[in-house]
């Protein structure tokens, strides 16, 4: 009786790492990511087509603006490309950033707060360079397109095949430099921000639990912050990505050149306003359907003499 006793408590012990690697496997984050990322650019684009806008407002008049403005279908403009993008996009870096985390956690996978900001930095490098510039450069010139009356560009074929045909493959990475350094930063300061919020929230709740609209309100707030950070970044890559971004600017540093000398330094925040909305919106909405995403595909649905069966 003592022996049988004594010998169960090993089996479980033996059995929790198993379960828990199988766990940590980056395909239900790849998944995850996925659901969260089609979801929140869904709901928020209108948000990030108006930003878009904003910062490509140079040269436009107002009265194409207000033409644009009023019709409903302009804010889902490049739509198609933007919600692909940022499927594949979340898609990667929440996998990305789940495998980075899981190499450079401790033996019990605690992650301090450094490690937190490299693992979200090295996964906004990876989501940048297979997903985010080219969809965003697609994305931004069938908006810029639109403004400009350019009917060549108004889908996603005759965009794809306008770039293909004037620029070749290359032209699908413009302002590579300036989208990776903001996607990395972005990446860093989210799941950083998120993580050291989270790690507080659930020291302070209940058996280590947070209420929904706390992990939502975290989210918003990591949003915010990366907006906050990366503005600056955010709008030279839009301009770099513009239809006539070669022939005004030339390359990303000349471009902080010339919209320094020729609309000064508030010209960096334009669009602030709609990105913080989109931001904000998105990680609050992102985090929750990420995390029950994974969790519904990650949790055991069965149990069978007391043991776990995946």
């Amino acid at each position: 009786m003592a022996s049988a006793h004594v010998a169960s408590p090993p089996r479980q012990v033996a059995s929790m790492p198993q379960l828990q690697k199988k766990h940590t496997k980056g395909l239900p984050a790849l998944i995850a990511g996925a659901c969260a990322g089609a979801t929140e650019i869904t709901i928020t684009y209108p948000f990030e087509s108006a930003k878009t806008r904003s910062q490509l407002k140079r040269g436009v008049s107002e009265e194409v603006q207000a033409t644009l403005a009023s019709r409903l279908k302009g804010w889902y403009v490049g739509y198609t490309a933007s919600v692909t993008g940022t499927t594949i996009k979340a898609a990667i870096q929440f996998a990305s950033y789940h495998l980075y985390s899981s190499a450079l956690a401790g033996p019990n996978g605690e992650m301090s707060a450094t490690k937190t900001l490299v693992a979200g930095f090295a996964a906004g490098v990876t989501e940048s360079v297979l997903a985010v510039t080219p969809f965003e450069c697609i994305k931004t010139k069938m908006i810029h397109a639109r403004r400009l009356g350019n009917a060549q560009m108004n889908t996603v074929t005759g965009a794809v095949l306008t770039i293909l045909r004037e620029q070749g493959p290359r032209g699908f990475f413009a302002a590579v430099v300036p989208t990776t350094l903001r996607q990395s930063s972005n990446a860093a300061v989210k799941f950083g921000v998120y993580s050291q919020l989270m790690q507080r929230a659930k020291r302070s709740g209940k058996d280590g639990k947070v209420h929904p609209l706390v992990a939502v309100l975290i989210g918003s707030v990591s949003g915010l912050c990366c907006a906050c950070s990366t503005q600056p970044l955010d709008v030279v890559k839009t301009r770099m990505q513009s239809i006539q971004a070669q022939h005004i600017y030339g390359n990303a540093f000349n471009c902080v050149r010339v919209i320094l000398r020729e609309e000064g330094i508030a010209a960096f925040w334009s669009g602030i306003w709609h990105r913080l909305g989109r931001l904000s919106v998105a990680s609050a909405i992102m985090f929750p359907v990420y995390e029950n995403t994974y969790k519904l595909l990650t949790t055991p649905r069965w149990k069978s003499s007391g043991e776990v069966i995946v």
